[in-house]
């Protein structure tokens, strides 16, 4: 009975020392799963953080890039209207610039043109000073010894009508019987009701017209090339008439 009673205490023994060997392999396995658990875990998590990196990296770069693509946008956009504000302003001066040019020229010209006209009276008087007073004093004789031959107002307007038309004439297509030429008596076409004024001024226009500089800037190139120096001669012929009579009837 005793005998027994050991072999059953060393089966209980053996039993309780297996079980607890079952549970430490138990629990040991059990501690190994869980530190796999945690090492898997920690992984997923690595990875889940590496792929939130990735992610937010890409995020960040495609950012910055579109902010570097606005930006150079922004600054080409800046460059070019720079660039046009830059040409409109320069075109602005260039007008300015050559506007005040042409200003100047214009008043270089007419200044030019003022001291050349005045020139050229000063010496067309000079050079028929002496002529004019011989001439005046021999036409002084003659009007007292016949009558002038006025015209009317009717026939003074038709005369610088006319001469006002042949402006407009074709090139090379004048020719002197073309033009209204005053009465060699009367050249200022004075008519009888005339004042002294009236003549004095009939006398500036008609020798205005008959300058043979300024004929010759209206109608020379209107003129007919066989007749052109026929026609400046009697142009002279009459502008020294026009300036005799103009002398004897100017105010002042």
């Amino acid at each position: 009975a005793a005998a027994a009673a050991a072999a059953a205490a060393d089966v209980a023994a053996a039993a309780d020392a297996a079980s607890a060997k079952a549970e430490r392999e138990e629990a040991e396995a059990e501690l190994q799963r869980k530190k796999q658990e945690r090492k898997r875990m920690r992984a997923v998590q690595v990875e889940e953080n590496r792929r939130v990196r990735e992610a937010t990296d890409r995020e960040e770069k495609e950012e910055n890039e579109r902010r570097r693509d606005e930006a150079r946008a922004d600054r080409a956009r800046e460059v070019e209207a720079d660039f046009y504000r830059r040409e409109a302003e320069r075109a602005r001066e260039q007008e300015e610039y050559y506007s005040k040019r042409e200003d100047r020229f214009q008043d270089w010209w007419r200044q030019r043109f003022e001291e050349a006209f005045a020139e050229m009276e000063a010496e067309y008087e000079e050079r028929y000073q002496e002529w004019q007073e011989e001439d005046e004093r021999r036409q002084e004789e003659e009007r007292e010894n016949s009558a002038v031959g006025y015209v009317t107002t009717a026939e003074y307007d038709a005369h610088y009508h006319i001469l006002g038309s042949l402006e407009a004439a074709a090139p090379g297509t004048l020719r002197e019987i073309d033009f209204s030429w005053p009465p060699e008596d009367n050249l200022l076409l004075l008519s009888e009701e005339d004042t002294v004024e009236e003549k004095s001024k009939k006398g500036y226009r008609g020798m205005r017209v008959f300058h043979p500089d300024k004929f010759q800037q209206k109608y020379t190139t209107r003129l007919h090339p066989d007749e052109k120096d026929a026609v400046m001669a009697r142009v002279t012929e009459v502008s020294k008439g026009v300036i005799q009579q103009y002398k004897q009837y100017k105010i002042g």
